[in-house]
């Protein structure tokens, strides 16, 4: 897919995702789950931050005339977000 003036911020985003590495995953904090939870795992879950280079989005925003680039450059997306990463290996109901 190209990006042209009638692209929308959804293609863009497609074009662009946002994954954390290896190393992200490796640095983030393994969280427990309430006893109440509606599944029982036996993996972790795992949450923390991850940086993103947002250099190709900003271009393809500048593009397209869907997506407002001042706003999004100046006060929206900075590269940082919160991410969560679950892997269940066997699961059964809580009940």
């Amino acid at each position: 897919m190209t990006i042209t003036s009638s692209s929308t911020v959804a293609e863009i985003y497609a074009l662009t995702p946002i994954a954390a590495t290896a190393d992200d995953l490796l640095a983030w904090t393994e969280l427990t789950l309430p006893a109440a939870a509606a599944v029982v795992q036996t993996t972790g879950f795992y949450i923390g931050l991850l940086g993103y280079d947002l250099t190709n989005f900003f271009s393809y925003c500048l593009t397209a005339d869907d997506c407002d680039s001042d706003y999004i450059n100046a006060d929206y997306f900075d590269g940082w977000a919160i991410g969560a990463n679950l892997t269940l290996d066997t699961y059964t109901a809580a009940n």
